[in-house]
């Protein structure tokens, strides 16, 4: 199971952090699911809703996957390894049979 965590920041856009994290909660077997902040606690949306985060980036930072703002970030032991951005990069259930 690969880990997806979502960097939340104040005045955050709600599609921006939810859209993809449906996408990747449409696989539960094959991943989990994480909100982190700068501090544990809620945070702000830019549409005025608040949402409550796992842990802060200190906390922990060892994600297979990080999302920040509309990037995705692949990353392995908190080492950046690709950054696909923009409307091109599409994400596929890799087949592992």
């Amino acid at each position: 199971m690969r880990t997806v965590g979502a960097l939340v920041f104040p005045g955050f856009e709600l599609l921006d952090l939810f859209g993809p994290m449906e996408m990747f909660g449409l696989l539960p077997d094959e991943f989990e699911l994480k909100l982190v902040a700068e501090s544990k606690g809620a945070v702000l949306s830019n549409q005025q809703l608040l949402v409550n985060v796992d842990a802060s980036i200190g906390e922990q930072s060892d994600f297979d996957i990080l999302l920040y703002r509309v990037v995705l970030v692949l990353a392995k032991k908190s080492t950046t390894q690709r950054c696909l951005t923009g409307s091109t990069g599409h994400l596929k259930k890799r087949n592992t049979r």
